[in-house]
């Protein structure tokens, strides 16, 4: 597996050069440490976007609980992330041919395999992190929808978003034990001082036990085996 280099650019995002152990800094970052310019570490998110596909059965049930849904414009996001990556002075195409990106694959082009979020959750409410706006994000061109989760840090409990007992009970269901197929995580850019990640979650396997756990790691991420 690929890891991120841990170090922040000139611009304030992660680094998206590639190393081979996580928590390290690629050659360029380092060089320039031994020089002695400053370096400092990758900043840790204002938010984190939580994204779990979900097929129409799980959207259908999250929507009856009490969930919204929302509806944005594909192409006002492609034009976002397009922004964000210019003001960076990267190319927006430069990992995905298709999808704009302005981030770091925090875990490599292919992420990671066989994942629990179950220990993240606790340590995102650990560090501080309230969720807040729990939507359903629906894409008309695509199979899943996505139950979106975001993590908002420096909130505080009463002003998190509240929930009917009746969505926090699905969200108990469809969460527990859950291993995911596949996980993605992106440190994104800065945008107006802020710094948003993302996790994107993608083929639910409850009946498969995971191999690895995902964890915040203080923003710089981890995974470590069960």
């Amino acid at each position: 597996m690929q890891y991120a280099c841990v170090a922040a650019t000139q611009e304030g995002a992660r680094c998206r050069n590639f190393v081979e152990k996580p928590g390290e800094m690629c050659e360029t970052c380092q060089e320039l440490k031994t020089k002695g310019e400053e370096v400092k570490l990758a900043p840790s998110p204002d938010t984190i976007l939580v994204k779990f596909n979900i097929n129409p059965g799980w959207a259908q049930k999250f929507e009856e609980a009490g969930i919204p849904r929302k509806f944005p414009s594909e192409v006002i996001l492609e034009e976002k992330h397009i922004a964000q990556a210019q003001q960076v002075n990267r190319d927006p195409y430069q990992l995905r041919n298709d999808i704009a990106d302005s981030g770091s694959q925090v875990f490599g082009p292919k992420g990671a395999s066989e994942v629990s979020i179950f220990q993240l959750l606790e340590e995102l409410r650990e560090k501080g992190y309230q969720p807040q706006g729990v939507h359903i994000r629906t894409r008309r061109e695509k199979k899943f929808d996505v139950l979106v989760i975001p993590f908002a840090h420096g909130i505080s409990e009463k002003n998190s978003t509240f929930l009917p007992e009746k969505a926090l009970e699905l969200l108990r269901e469809f969460l527990r034990l859950s291993c995911w197929g596949f996980v993605h995580v992106w440190a994104n850019s800065p945008e107006k001082g802020k710094i948003v990640h993302t996790v994107n979650l993608s083929h639910r396997e409850p009946q498969k036990s995971p191999q690895w756990n995902l964890y915040f790691n203080h923003g710089l991420w981890a995974i470590e085996p069960l």
